[in-house]
């Protein structure tokens, strides 16, 4: 029996022509590769689960950098001076194997310290090395140091539509996996997942198999654009609301306790999968996402109650 993969892993781009929507930016990416004058130094900029990385991952194999020559570098973890230098003392050694290329590609380069951007400064603009190539991604290009900005050519990355989410990413998925799912379901998936095609591929993913009169239902309940759950779920993942307020928050809660569960399951699941998040914060989510493995179905409310009461006394 075949493996069932999950949809945002199987449908992620491997190509710049399998990437939906962004034409301006991909097609000026395929004019410099056509050219072999990619930029040395290059940021991709906006928001989380727009293809920041994916773009990335798709340059590795067409500028033909083998696996063992692709440094990837989070600058929430990795973001010191001492990081920069280390990066710098390995910029001598040519690629290993028969690969001619190496890539340093950092995700959150806006985390990076003020003193590892100026160590980075003088070698991202710096053309002699002609086998390395920079990548930075980041949600916050505001953030970096303005004397290495300019040094980066820069492809920004738009969130999709509701229209380019339904049409052009998830009815051809549902066509090629032969799944019975209508169209309100996938608009409702569009507006649910804030322009992100990953949230709307993991979101397509939960509900492959429910019956189709509940789909829209479970996608509702998914739904995690409620600012009173995003408070509360955001609050518990970053330790800024205490166990007072979390009761007080979700007491005024309209929805169910399951359909909270579900929601928060989904808001982790978001964050386990991202490729900006910090391995610290990941963490926390998965740990979150354990407290809330359970329905509560026969517990209802006194089931949710005990949940953050672990979560505020473990």
């Amino acid at each position: 029996m075949s493996e069932i993969q999950d949809f945002s892993i199987k449908y992620r781009p491997t190509t710049l022509d399998e990437i939906v929507g962004n034409k301006v930016t991909v097609n000026k990416i395929k004019r410099f590769i056509e050219t072999s004058t990619f930029p040395k130094s290059s940021i991709f900029v906006g928001d989380k689960g727009c293809g920041k990385t994916t773009c990335v991952y798709i340059l590795k194999k067409l500028l033909k950098c083998a696996d063992i020559n692709f440094h990837e570098i989070n600058g929430a973890d990795s973001g010191t001076v001492e990081d920069a230098r280390e990066i710098v003392k390995e910029l001598q050694f040519t690629p290993m194997g028969k690969s001619k290329t190496k890539i340093y590609f950092i995700d959150e380069a806006h985390a990076l310290t003020a003193k590892a951007m100026s160590v980075l400064l003088k070698d991202t603009e710096d053309a002699k090395n002609k086998f390395t190539y920079f990548m930075f991604a980041s949600n916050h290009p505001e953030k970096i140091n303005d004397a290495l900005l300019s040094r980066f050519t820069q492809f920004k990355l738009n969130t999709l539509s509701d229209i380019e989410i339904a049409r052009d990413l998830l009815y051809p998925i549902c066509q090629k996996e032969n799944l019975d799912i209508d169209k309100p379901v996938l608009m409702e998936i569009g507006k649910a997942c804030n322009g992100s095609s990953r949230e709307a591929l993991v979101m397509l993913n939960s509900i492959r198999f429910v019956d189709k009169e509940e789909q829209l239902n479970d996608i509702q309940k998914l739904t995690c654009n409620s600012k009173e759950h995003v408070n509360i779920m955001s609050g518990l993942l970053y330790n800024k609301i205490n166990y007072k307020d979390c009761l007080i928050a979700l007491n005024a809660l309209e929805s169910d306790p399951e359909s909270f569960r579900m929601q928060m399951l989904c808001y982790m699941g978001n964050q386990l999968s991202s490729h900006t998040v910090s391995s610290e914060i990941k963490k926390r989510a998965y740990q979150l996402a354990c407290y809330f493995s359970e329905p509560y179905y026969n517990t209802s409310k006194c089931g949710l109650y005990m949940t953050i009461f672990e979560i505020f006394n473990n």
